[in-house]
């Protein structure tokens, strides 16, 4: 993944460079302002998933996946009310796949439960109609969501959520 949020060009192109060679996709954590400041450039990432972490206007959304080019998904948070138009406008364009996240009822990758401790993070995890435990060796909400994100652009590459959240914790999915 490579977060063009905080990025200049330098670190950017640093960043590809380190990228390992079979990397089966390129997840984008897009923030608006970053992309308009590299606009000459956002074609050249070719992203496979964009990531939004914060809730962003359906128009800005739409104008973002126009920039990049080819898009296959978007990864939104379900949480924050103002997120319900942008997961409505992005659903009507053809080919691409919106996957949302959050502990909000209609979210794709949705966090039912959680417990906090002091040196990690559970949670009860929905997947569809697929339901499982993570851990992860962190505390926070702001790590879980963190961890649903990744979830969320697993699903939206069409990948094995329940292996992906087995890792967060060290384990080994059979």
């Amino acid at each position: 993944m490579v977060d063009w949020r905080l990025a200049g060009p330098k670190v950017l192109k640093a960043a590809f460079e380190e990228a390992p060679e079979d990397a089966p996709a390129l997840v984008l954590a897009a923030e608006i302002a970053a992309l308009r400041r590299g606009a000459a450039h956002a074609r050249a990432l070719d992203p496979d998933v964009v990531l939004f972490e914060e809730c962003v206007e359906p128009s800005l959304a739409l104008e973002t996946i126009e920039r990049l080019g080819r898009v296959d998904a978007v990864v939104l948070a379900a949480d924050d009310p103002r997120c319900t138009g942008c997961i409505a406008a992005l659903q009507e364009v053809p080919g691409l796949r919106v996957v949302s996240y959050g502990r909000a009822q209609g979210a794709s990758v949705r966090i039912l439960d959680a417990q906090l401790y002091t040196t990690c993070s559970a949670a009860s995890i929905q997947v569809g109609r697929e339901s499982f435990d993570m851990s992860i060796g962190a505390p926070g909400f702001e790590r879980l969501d963190a961890a649903l994100a990744a979830l969320a652009a697993v699903k939206a590459l069409g990948g094995d959520v329940a292996a992906a959240s087995a890792r967060f914790s060290g384990v080994q999915a059979d």
